[in-house]
């Protein structure tokens, strides 16, 4: 890791990446309800 690894950084964006793709498949699975 470089110097100024910070670990609570690391599992901020961790945690931002997991959302977005929660919040894809909310929007994803609403656009398939309105379609069918």
């Amino acid at each position: 890791y470089p110097r100024d690894f910070n670990p609570q950084a690391a599992l901020l964006v961790a945690t931002l990446l997991d959302n977005l793709r929660n919040i894809n498949g909310v929007v994803v699975g609403q656009n398939r309800a309105i379609i069918t």
